[in-house]
């Protein structure tokens, strides 16, 4: 039995050629026409070569997107507001490399302030803590005083005042010799002539803890408030660049290490201590910064 023969396949292949050659006239009508509109725009002025640059840097991903006009134009707007204000900028406060240098020196001197604020609460505190303290002291200095008082009181009771003498034994016999209440008479009217630092050397040359009490307790709440610190701080009525001067002196009496500034500082008053602590070098000041955080 004999087969059918297979389809003609000229038929077939005439068939395909017409659909590629269709499409490929669609395409190429269509590229003629995108080129020549394309072409007209250019001509016409409607698109530049910079449009044409752009869109082509935009259809092989180099860019993302093309700016419009309006875009451009703000933009150029923005860089010429910000161009006048660096000119503004420039004319009243200095070029730029001028105001990064005055806003360094500015950070600089908030973070000097800013140590500066730190340490003077630190001394703050202690101040006020040193006060508890201190009047904690004085108090029961003055219980032990009475007790020894009402001792010694019999025998003190015939004791006259003898005529102040510059000679120090006899003074020191005469001060004993006094009761605290007129010791504290006699210390009121020589403070205006004598200061209260001649007052203070006095104080601890001598009388014994006991006495002062009494005698610091007897005196003006006024001539108190000015003898107490100078007997509290030997350098309370020096002037703190004489105070660094004698601190940083190697081989003198007044040398001090670091924690001995420490605990100098502690007892000085607020003003004193940050005027004293402003004189030293930095690198000392640092140290005593964490020597007075230190609880």
């Amino acid at each position: 039995m004999a087969k059918a023969p297979p389809p003609a396949p000229v038929e077939r292949d005439n068939s395909l050629n017409s659909i590629f050659y269709t499409i490929m006239s669609i395409m190429a009508l269509n590229f003629l026409g995108g080129a020549t509109f394309v072409a007209v725009s250019t001509l016409l002025g409607f698109c530049t070569t910079d449009d044409l640059f752009n869109m082509a840097q935009v259809l092989i991903g180099n860019n993302k997107y093309v700016m419009s006009n309006q875009q451009i134009a703000e933009y150029e707007k923005l860089l010429a507001d910000r161009a006048a204000e660096e000119k503004r900028l420039d004319e009243t406060l200095g070029s730029r490399a001028t105001r990064e240098a005055a806003a360094a020196a500015t950070m600089d001197l908030q973070r000097e302030l800013e140590e500066r604020i730190r340490v003077l609460q630190i001394l703050r505190t202690q101040q006020e803590n040193q006060l508890v303290e201190i009047r904690q002291q004085i108090e029961a200095t003055k219980r032990d005083a009475q007790r020894e008082y009402e001792k010694l009181q019999a025998a003190r009771k015939n004791a006259t005042v003898v005529e102040l003498s510059q000679n120090s034994e006899k003074m020191k016999k005469t001060l004993l010799a006094m009761e605290p209440e007129q010791i504290s008479v006699y210390f009121a009217q020589i403070l205006p002539s004598a200061g209260p630092s001649e007052i203070a050397r006095m104080i601890h040359a001598y009388l014994t803890p006991e006495i002062t009490a009494e005698v610091l307790a007897a005196l003006p709440a006024l001539a108190v408030r000015k003898i107490l610190p100078v007997v509290e701080n030997r350098y309370a009525d020096v002037d703190a660049a004489a105070v660094v001067r004698a601190w940083t002196t190697p081989g003198t009496d007044d040398y001090k290490n670091i924690e001995q500034m420490a605990e100098y500082l502690k007892r000085m008053s607020i003003p004193q201590a940050f005027g004293v602590f402003n004189q030293l070098d930095p690198k000392t000041r640092s140290s005593l910064v964490q020597l007075l955080q230190a609880p």
